[in-house]
């Protein structure tokens, strides 16, 4: 006979509405407590909303569809500028706006109305979460639904992502739906469900390329082990029509519908993700990136993830929800394999960023409601075993969700303030455009003056309405300057091969190197004010020997250093933890020793690679105005061979912090401090550069310059 029908999600949910209603309004309720986060300040990375941004063409006035960046497929950014034309579309209506620039100007100005209409996305995503857990749960078991929504309403983890703006959200909304279309299929055998689970999978894996596992189980549901189709009589019987009609039809091979499912998922996925193939050049180099950056880790840590996502897991679910889960597929009955497909969703989501060197918590949301699914039917399957009552059962579950629930609360509490708001008004206030502060990534959200020229020389900004140009304005500018950070990758550059082509020669063990060229005392001797954030320190400070500069600047502050101000979370104020130092006039005397060589930014760089750079472009053989291979200048005083072959990481990684710093001291009338910063670009950038031009304008300018008062 063929298989009986399987009841529809709305069936699943039929007579707890009532439940479900509240744990959604709960949920609710925790989420949006404090939604504005952070705002007006906006320090979250939220890429696929700044990327949206720049394709909605609010600054240029043209619609792009090509991300330009294929860290993500294109689908969250396709949504994110349909959310942003919707939130302009009601904003002009009630005239918030009156033209498409006021959203450029607005967004720089306060971005808090942009903002809030991505947040409240992530939160109707999070809901789609919590039912779809409920109906994959009553899939498993009848009566489980409730246990596991319920632990997704008040995970801690889940409350808090809603602040913050990514991919993960909408993935896990529709990668959970995905789930519960193949669980219905491979209950009921009908085409609809499965060609719903195409559609999900497709539509997931185009918000990220991590989804495109979901291909596992697509085949494990469409390879459907089917009886044999009952006779055409079945016609007038009371079975549903849909159920009538697929017994007339010839069945499809298991293997060949599951090849169809998978070409099918494909489909979806490029269709969403055009440009991933029509920009293949572009697209190639980003997920080279991605693949370097999964090998070596954040910031070089070498370390792994497993330790960091368990704890999320046990913060979301509980020790005893992770126990469940994980003893679930020998707590489950053997009659019944729906499980099966939810634990290999599970492992899908779960083992890749295990595996991973670069994984944060919120990649584990996707596997969040078949984690807690699995553990709420195995709970129930435990106390039928031990034949506990209705009200025990009741108590086994407030005994699961209760801490789950009290962590929740605490974590939605929290937000009143952050740390980063507080250290912007104190340096606005007590330290204002008398100084040049240097601060690390993450740390105080202060507008430099070239982020205020990058804004108001834009074509939107004159087109935008006065209103908005005047909100602008107010907000002041400070002389600040934020060190770079490069989070991981390869550390090599390219040099040319023999035979013609090019070949790759690893400069440093990681990527992430690079960023100790900054903490150089030399380098930061010219700063009045330094702020750190332990968003950035944490990192250094976990690997004392990796990011020895860091630690040694680290250790300067805290014994030398004026102490200004000290931010921590708690008590309402979430944030890394911010410092603010004063550098005093003996700390700036020791910094800057014999001064600021402008080649300071090949320091770093090993001996070994130093040699294989020289034979690369000079050959095996030195110059004959080579003195030292190993030194960075030519007998000549010229940047030797080697330190010009680093010609692309300067311009990349050095040369928009040297001429920040430039510009800035200019700015501020220190001409001499600023030499050594435009000496460097002259030097070692790119002749046909602009920042080059500018720098030797800055140089010439130097030398004309009078000296400082005093």
């Amino acid at each position: 006979m063929s298989a009986g029908p399987s009841p529809d999600a709305s069936g699943l949910l039929r007579g707890s509405s009532l439940l479900l209603g509240t744990l959604l309004l709960l949920a609710l309720a925790l989420r949006l407590w404090h939604l504005r986060e952070g705002l007006p300040d906006f320090t979250d990375e939220a890429f696929p909303l700044r990327r949206a941004f720049d394709m909605a063409g609010w600054k240029t006035g043209q619609l792009d569809w090509n991300p330009h960046a294929f860290q993500y497929p294109s689908l969250a950014f396709t949504l994110h500028i349909a959310l942003q034309w919707l939130q302009y579309g009601i904003g002009r209506a009630v005239g918030f706006y009156a033209l498409p620039a006021d959203v450029f100007v607005a967004y720089h100005s306060d971005p808090t109305a942009i903002v809030m209409t991505a947040r409240v996305f992530g939160v109707a995503c999070d809901l789609a979460l919590i039912v779809g857990a409920w109906v994959i749960a009553e899939r498993l078991r009848l009566g489980a639904g409730p246990l596991a929504a319920a632990w997704l309403a008040f995970a801690p983890g889940l409350v808090l992502a809603t602040r913050v703006i990514n991919v993960d959200a909408p993935l896990a909304a529709l990668a959970t739906w995905a789930l519960e279309r193949m669980l219905a299929h491979r209950a009921s055998g009908c085409t609809r469900d499965l060609v719903q689970a195409i559609l999900l999978a497709g539509l997931a894996a185009g918000t990220k390329y991590p989804a495109l596992l979901l291909a596992i189980p697509l085949v494990w549901s469409a390879a459907r082990k089917e009886t044999a189709v009952a006779p055409a009589s079945t016609a007038r019987s009371r079975a549903p029509r849909r159920e009538r009609t697929a017994a007339l039809r010839p069945r499809i091979p298991d293997a060949a519908r599951a090849i169809l499912s998978v070409a099918g998922m494909a489909a979806v996925f490029a269709l969403t993700s055009p440009f991933l193939f029509l920009d293949f050049t572009h697209a190639r180099f980003d997920l080279i990136r991605i693949a370097d950056l999964v090998g070596t880790g954040q910031l070089g840590s070498f370390t792994g993830s497993a330790r960091v996502l368990l704890n999320e897991l046990t913060v979301d679910l509980g020790w005893p929800g992770v126990v469940l889960a994980a003893l679930a597929p020998w707590v489950l009955p053997r009659s019944g394999r729906a499980w099966a497909g939810a634990a290999l969703y599970a492992l899908v989501f779960v083992l890749p960023p295990f595996l991973s060197r670069a994984a944060y918590p919120r990649y584990l949301m996707p596997a969040l409601p078949a984690l807690a699914a699995l553990a709420s039917v195995a709970a129930l399957n435990v106390c039928a075993r031990f034949r506990i009552p209705q009200v025990g059962k009741v108590v086994v579950a407030a005994l699961l969700v209760v801490p789950i629930a009290w962590s929740g609360t605490g974590a939605a509490a929290t937000g009143c303030d952050t740390t980063q708001a507080l250290a912007r008004r104190f340096i606005e206030w007590r330290i204002g455009r008398s100084a040049l502060i240097v601060e690390e990534q993450y740390a105080a959200p202060l507008r430099s003056s070239p982020d205020s020229v990058r804004v108001t020389r834009a074509a939107a900004f004159e087109r935008a309405s006065a209103h908005w140009r005047r909100r602008y304005a107010e907000r002041p500018t400070l002389h600040t300057v934020t060190l770079p950070l490069v989070v991981g990758g390869r550390g090599a550059v390219a040099l040319p091969a023999q035979g013609g082509g090019r070949r790759w020669l690893d400069v440093w063990a990681n990527s992430s190197d690079l960023n100790q060229l900054f903490y150089q005392p030399e380098v930061l001797a010219a700063a009045d004010v330094v702020v750190t954030s332990d968003a950035v320190r944490g990192r250094y400070q976990a690997d004392p020997a990796r990011y020895a500069a860091a630690q040694r600047c680290y250790l300067d502050l805290e014994r030398h250093a004026r102490l200004l101000a000290d931010y921590r979370s708690g008590a309402g104020v979430t944030g890394p933890r911010i410092r603010i130092y004063r550098l005093t006039p003996e700390l700036a005397r020791a910094w800057r020793g014999a001064g600021l060589d402008p080649l300071w930014w090949v320091r770093e760089v090993p001996a070994r690679a130093r040699l294989e750079l020289e034979r690369a472009v000079a050959g095996d053989a030195a110059g004959p105005d080579t003195s030292d291979p190993l030194s960075p200048r030519t007998a000549a005083g010229m940047p030797a061979p080697w330190v010009l072959a680093l010609g692309a990481v300067f311009d990349l990684q050095v040369a928009p912090f040297a001429w920040s710093m430039a510009a800035h001291l200019a700015e501020l009338g220190r001409f001499a401090e600023a030499v050594p910063y435009a000496e460097a670009i002259v030097a070692c950038g790119d002749p046909a550069a602009p920042i080059v031009a500018h720098a030797r304008a800055l140089v010439a300018d130097a030398s004309s310059a009078p000296p400082p008062a005093g």
